[in-house]
């Protein structure tokens, strides 16, 4: 068999019904996993592929920042199962013990949704169709130090060298200019 399924439910059908997004660490052996479970770390180095630790709730995009920290945006609607990630907005996830997820930092963000960092900034997208540029120097607050408009339904971008691609649902693909980091055109 081809396959090998790492994320079974163990607690009756339904407990991890929709995951949507991954993240990977290649160096760490360490795979996480977003969705109605909400975040989930994985040790996936050979022969132990396992759950290590979760954080309940809803979340939809995620973006490595660091072997410690990772990102996570959610639309604010909870997991059946009263999860932890209820808001709307963006996460950041102390993972630098990926057994031990540490208690997010929250920044509300009205319809988050992608995501993207460039050092030393992580571009959040919204379903209001904008691009928040976000300090997170300092993870414990994150600051949305600008806000531009112009896109429509952007659910994704991939960042190469100072343009960043941004898959929009209505607008179809659309580049932006980030030769000015904070402030992108």
């Amino acid at each position: 068999d081809p396959l090998t399924l790492i994320a079974q439910s163990s607690n009756g059908a339904g407990s991890r019904r929709h995951m949507i997004e991954i993240a990977l660490d290649l160096e760490n052996g360490i795979l996480y996993g977003a969705g109605t479970p909400g975040l989930e770390a994985f040790d996936i180095t050979p022969n132990s592929p396992e759950l290590l630790d979760e954080h309940r709730g809803k979340m939809e995009h995620l973006e490595l920042i660091s072997s410690s920290l990772i990102a996570g945006t959610s639309r604010g609607r909870s997991s059946r199962q009263n999860g932890q990630i209820r808001g709307m907005g963006l996460y950041l996830f102390d993972v630098s013990d990926p057994s031990q997820i540490g208690e997010p930092t929250y920044l509300e963000i009205d319809h988050a949704s992608g995501l993207a960092y460039r050092a030393p900034y992580l571009y959040v997208l919204s379903h209001d169709g904008k691009i928040r540029t976000i300090d997170i120097s300092s993870s414990t607050n994150p600051e949305v130090i600008n806000e531009t408009s112009g896109l429509a339904n952007p659910w994704k971008m991939v960042i190469i060298d100072t343009i960043g691609y941004i898959a929009d649902n209505t607008l179809g693909i659309t580049t932006v200019d980030l030769s000015n980091p904070i402030t992108p055109i």
